[in-house]
């Protein structure tokens, strides 16, 4: 297969309506909902998953994994060790070169034993919930089970080809549980507290008050809910149940099993005797005039005996006697609710033709059409996917409904239409509306038979879903054509709406991102193979309740599908046109690239700060264009920017980038983050909050004191309040644990050639992680007192670790840091966050900033587990005290000229201590280091103002910077700002070559003052020109050009220049 482009790295059809908004149309009653805190969109959980990519991305984890395994690429869960989706070149699973209905879950079980470690599964805790083959692959679904009882919300997902390599695997497997399967809560109780909250018209307090109401309860059965909000996820005991209350108020519900809490609630209404039967219908949109069409799929009951049409409405029977004819069969029946159901009645004799043909004196338009398009979409849907059965059943289709107008509805097994009303049309009487409820049943029952109890989750995603089918079906981007008796549709597939620009409170509204990814799509690589991507994408139930995951989801199973050698690696045939589509709508909603950078621990002031970051693609074909960094004084002003130059690596693999940041002022702290761009998703950021959490560095700055650890300070290991029961902290050589290769305690300090630090409790070599972390509350590491009296501007720098991110209650668990001034009689918070750091990661903080600097000075380190508990880990290192020490010389005044083919330093002191001398350092406008010209001695330690001159030679011309490096007599060393020197006119200049005498090749080194057309003779003391370079127009500066002389006779021979009009010529002499 050719590599192709590949950017990877990788519900009711209507809005609220009201009586003041008459153009937007109501969709459903969601009074009562309760929805998960990660559902939908929100900024929060938007940078959790930025913060996970990024953090999983640069970790040494993946780095050996894809060291191990090749091109592979990950979305990964945002609050859980293992990837959402993986995807990549495949892995041929041995033993399974067929794989069929008889061995696709031995070949998914071992596909994820091989992957366990990298998608942090138990598979014994998984069960098969539904399987799949299509297009040449097999889809494999697991649910998590504990203890017996499903885990809500659990997904393991594995693809396979026929031919036994797997190439996507997904997980969202809740790891480290610990909780009771025995409610507090009787089912009952349950039932009855599952109502609170809901407007009802009687008080409820036993499960008869249910039943007295004309409501019921289908209960699922107890289930684990992992219940995530931004600080965490808590594991809770539930009652999974059905809540049906009316025709439009169908509640999934999810109670506390032990305190009766309604934690979710969700309303699942999305909003031989032959003859002929037709119909007259609409078979585009309902501006449109009826046409008479076969009807397929209807039962035909003579003399008792059901026939069925044909595709083209044709019947045969050999019954004779009365004929009943309804819209009825065997997959749609059509109930009118204003009034009697459409029927035919006849009595039929042998050998006669009887045919039936629906029209306005035997039926309504409203039933006709909601039939005929049912089954319409039925049959298209069978003629590319022959397995779908999922809706092979009569399907209840209720017309002409009363209570309302503008509306339309799916209800979980059946469909309901409004009669017109309200400046709105009929909604069973618009093709789309009946193809776009039908297609929110095929997204529930392909979804349920595929092992997802809740059907497909995501709102917007199935809105957008539905939509793109009735589209499809209609070839057409235009959804709901004349729903307000005109001829606009209600929305329109071909559009630019991006993500996450676009979002909406409206499922509708955020639905069109997809659909109009679906649509471009379809544009571009034709209606039949956009249809059946977006109808088999479906098997691999992309579903999360964050609308830009599960976009992402859908969007690499589209690809997953399109793929045709099991290796997503390498593209696919439609990759480029898919990826494209997709992308102009802002999926995938993930980072394209992720950057990797050691932090700058401090700088020299007034020299250059180097800068290196790696930048690596989430895919082949992702190409980096530029990397910046961004700085300021801290809090002080606008960033200023630098960009660096690629000087490593190929752009679609981890490539190195480099440039300088220019010298800054001894005492100051500069803020900084790097900003990676490429021209699909726009840029990322590092950290990935950018401005609002950058690096910071001091300049400039001496170190008071530095506790590495390496011997004991002294420090206070415990506090009286401390109730922790293991993990406490200790000093010593941490013993590194790790959760399927994700690091939760340190295997090394960080002291570079150290061994000790501070952690929170060592357990024996190759023992479970959780042995002996922080368990049952917290435990304080704390300083022993220091003074800062008498340094000026102090700060404190400390390294630390925290993992609290990879237990059973993630993100759960807080690091706290505190500064007290009064030898601890009061603490103020320096830190206090449940964002993980699984590496050494430093903190500077301004003394100043928290309290006022003292002689009593002490800081303290807390790491906590409480209730539920977690597994949690912290560590400290290099704990240091830095302040402004003034600097040894005083630089009053520094000026660079350019004399001739010369620059003339001068500069002035007016205090000197302990002052060596000086380097007086040039750089080239095109160069990236600093040259030394010369030294000159200092005056020592001197209070007298001094002036100092220097003056080196420099032919070139060019613009170029000029700084001092000052050295005391201890070795210190500091820089002085930098000067430039503006380029200087050039002569016209032809040097003497080297090396001379040279056999066979010398060099030439010319000058030019303007640009001219150069061309250099070679010409032998006879006068004849032997050889000749033409060199074209070059542009002032100086220029070396090597010649080559092969095949000439030693001798002397004359080199001439000639640029434009001027001559210059020198003798060379050829040796043997």
């Amino acid at each position: 297969m050719s590599k192709y482009f590949l950017y990877l790295f990788l519900s009711a059809i209507i809005l609220p309506w009201s009586a003041d908004s008459q153009d937007q149309p109501f969709h459903l009653n969601r009074e009562g909902e309760i929805l998960l805190p990660s559902q939908g969109y929100s900024v929060e959980f938007e940078l959790l998953q930025r913060k996970a990519q990024q953090r999983h991305n640069t970790s040494e984890r993946w780095k050996e994994f894809r060291s191990e395994h090749g091109d592979w690429y990950a979305l990964w869960n945002d609050m859980l060790p293992s990837p959402n989706r993986l995807w990549g070149e495949g892995y041929q699973l041995p033993g399974f070169h067929s794989v069929t209905k008889l061995n696709h879950e031995a070949a998914a079980r071992t596909a994820l034993d091989y992957f366990s470690e990298i998608l942090a599964v138990e598979t014994e805790d998984l069960t098969m919930v539904g399987s799949r083959n299509y297009k040449g692959k097999w889809a494999v679904h697991f649910e998590q089970r504990y203890k017996g009882l499903p885990v809500l919300l659990s997904h393991t997902t594995v693809r396979i080809t026929d031919g036994g390599r797997v190439f996507l695997l997904g997980s969202e497997y809740y790891p480290e549980m610990n909780i009771s399967t025995t409610p507090k809560l009787s089912e009952g109780a349950a039932k009855v507290a599952a109502f609170t909250g809901l407007k009802l018209n009687a008080e409820l307090s036993t499960e008869q008050d249910i039943v007295n109401e004309g409501m019921y309860v289908d209960m699922v059965g107890l289930a684990v809910l992992p219940y995530k909000t931004t600080k965490g996820i808590e594991y809770k005991l539930v009652y999974d149940m059905v809540l049906h209350l009316e025709e439009m108020r169908i509640l999934r519900t999810v109670v506390d099993a032990n305190d009766g809490t309604v934690l979710w609630r969700y309303n699942r209404v999305s909003t031989g005797i032959n003859g002929k039967a037709t119909a007259s219908v609409k078979t585009q949109n309902v501006r449109q005039a009826a046409t008479t069409e076969p009807v397929r799929d209807m039962y035909v009951n003579i003399g008792g005996t059901n026939v069925t049409t044909d595709s083209a409405g044709n019947y045969t029977s050999t019954k004779f006697g009365t004929l009943i004819a309804r819209l009825r069969g065997p997959y749609a029946r059509t109930i009118n609710e204003a009034g009697s159901d459409a029927q035919i009645t006849l009595t039929a004799s042998n050998n006669r033709t009887y045919n039936l043909d629906w029209t306005n004196s035997n039926s309504t338009l409203a039933e006709r059409n909601a039939f005929f398009n049912t089954n319409r979409t039925l049959s298209w849907i069978k003629s590319f996917d022959p397995q779908f059965d999922v809706l092979d059943y009569q399907m209840e289709i209720t017309v002409n409904k009363t209570q309302n107008t503008c509306n339309a509805f799916w209800n979980g097994s059946g469909m309901g239409f409004y009669r017109a009303g309200s400046n709105c049309a009929n909604t069973a009487e618009m093709v789309e509306v009946v193809a776009h409820e039908y297609g929110h049943g095929i997204n529930q029952k392909l979804y349920e038979d595929m092992g997802q109890s809740f059907g497909m989750l995501n709102g917007s995603m199935n809105e957008g879903l539905a939509d793109a089918n009735a589209c499809l079906l209609m070839d057409t981007p235009d959804m709901g054509v004349g729903f307000f008796n005109n001829n606009n549709p209600l929305r329109d597939l071909d559009n630019t709406n991006r993500y996450p620009d676009d979002v909406s409170q409206s499922i509708h509204t955020t639905g069109l991102i997809i659909g109009g990814a679906i649509w471009d799509m379809r544009q571009a690589i034709g209606l039949s193979t956009a249809t059946e991507l977006v109808h088999f994408a479906k098997y691999g139930t992309p579903n999360d309740v964050n609308t830009g995951i599960v976009f992402t989801q859908y969007f690499i199973e589209v690809l997953a599908v399109d793929d045709n050698d099991g290796n997503l690696s390498n593209g696919t045939p439609n990759s480029t046109d898919i990826v494209q589509a997709f992308l102009i709508h802002g999926i995938p909603a993930m980072s394209l690239l992720s950057i990797d950078h050691d932090a700058i621990a401090n700088a020299l002031a007034n020299a250059d700060i180097p800068v290196d970051v790696t930048v690596t693609p989430n895919s082949d074909y992702i190409q980096p264009t530029s990397v910046k960094i961004h700085y300021r004084t801290r809090g002080q002003g606008n960033y200023s920017t630098v960009t660096l130059q690629h000087i490593g690596g190929q752009l679609w693999q981890p490539s190195q980038w480099f440039q300088n940041m220019p010298g800054q002022s001894q005492g100051t702290l500069i803020e900084y983050y790097l900003e990676a761009s490429e021209p699909i998703s726009g840029s990322v950021y590092f950290p990935i909050e950018g401005a609002n959490n950058p690096f910071v560095f001091p300049v400039g700055y001496t170190t008071d004191f530095l506790h590495d650890f390496e011997s004991n300070h002294n420090w206070a290991a415990g506090d009286p309040s401390d109730n922790a029961t293991t993990g406490e902290w200790e000093l010593g050589n941490p013993i590194g644990t790790t959760v399927n290769g994700a690091p939760v305690q340190p295997a090394d300090d960080h002291t570079a050639n150290g061994q000790l630090c501070y952690f929170t409790g060592n357990a024996p070599a190759n023992s479970a992680a959780g042995t002996n972390d922080v368990d049952d509350g917290k435990t304080t590491l704390t300083t022993p007192t220091f003074s800062l009296t008498g340094l000026q501007a102090p700060i404190i720098r400390y390294w630390r670790w925290f993992s609290n991110d990879l237990g059973a209650s993630p993100l759960d668990d807080d690091w706290v840091v505190q500064i007290s001034s009064n030898n601890g009689s009061s603490w103020v918070s320096v830190e206090d966050s449940n964002e993980p750091f699984n590496y050494w990661s430093p903190n500077v903080i301004v003394v100043s900033d928290y309290v006022q600097p003292s002689g009593f000075m002490r800081m303290r380190f807390i790491a906590s587990d409480f209730d539920p508990g977690s597994l949690v880990e912290a560590a400290v290192d290099d704990f240091e005290v830095l302040y402004v020490d003034p600097v040894p010389v005083e630089l009053a005044a520094l000026s660079a000229n350019r004399i001739d083919r010369s620059i003339a330093v001068s500069w002035t002191t007016e205090t000197e201590t302990n002052n060596y001398g000086f380097d007086v350092e040039y750089k080239l406008e095109q160069d990236e280091h600093w040259q030394k010209a010369g030294f000159v001695e200092g005056k020592g330690t001197t209070s007298a103002t001094q002036n100092y001159a220097y003056r080196f030679a420099e032919a070139s011309g060019q613009a170029l910077q000029v700084r001092l490096k000052q050295m005391d007599f201890d070795g210190t060393q500091n820089y002085s700002p930098t000067v430039n020197v503006a380029a200087g006119a050039l002569s016209f200049a032809l040097h003497q070559n080297y090396p001379n005498p040279f056999a066979p090749s010398t060099r030439v080194r010319f000058e030019l003052p303007e640009q001219l057309p150069v061309r250099i003779e070679i010409v032998s003391i006879l006068g004849k020109t032997v050889q000749s370079y033409d060199l074209g127009s070059l542009d002032a500066g100086i220029h070396d050009v090597q010649l080559d002389m092969n095949g000439l006779n030693p001798g002397n021979y004359i080199y001439r220049l000639n640029a434009g009009d001027r001559v210059l010529t020198r003798i060379m002499n050829l040796a043997r």
